[in-house]
């Protein structure tokens, strides 16, 4: 996958249809596993970043998910994110005791993405 600005990610993510968006982290479990997806190790000043879906873009440190979902997890290292001007746009950072963190970076940071969407379920419910 091609590093991408975050609003163009956003915008490939969408046009994969099914609510696709980028992604959107709800637990410690779903961070390591796009972690492992993504296959890197991280170093955002070489490029190894990846995107995920969430901005501050509206208000500063009011971080928010492109798929509308409630923004109920987080994993920063304790000085981010640091509220720098123009920092709207959430990605990975780096391993901190085996914890991978999250940054906030500028629109002109360019990074691979994870897109995510929304199976459609073929059963009917109860679904075994």
């Amino acid at each position: 996958m091609e590093p991408t600005k975050w609003p163009e990610a956003e915008v490939a993510c969408q046009s994969h249809g099914r609510n696709s968006h980028l992604a959107s982290i709800h637990s410690a479990e779903e961070n390591d596993f796009i972690f492992h997806l993504m296959g890197k190790p991280l170093d955002y000043t070489k490029g190894r970043a990846y995107w995920i879906g969430a901005h501050d873009t509206f208000k500063e440190g009011s971080f928010m998910w492109t798929d509308g979902s409630k923004y109920n997890f987080r994993t920063f290292p304790a000085d981010q994110p640091d509220g720098l001007p123009g920092e709207n746009y959430l990605g990975s950072w780096t391993l901190q005791n085996g914890f991978v963190t999250w940054n906030d970076y500028g629109a002109s940071w360019s990074f691979p993405f994870v897109c995510k969407y929304t199976l459609r379920n073929s059963c009917r419910d109860p679904c075994v």
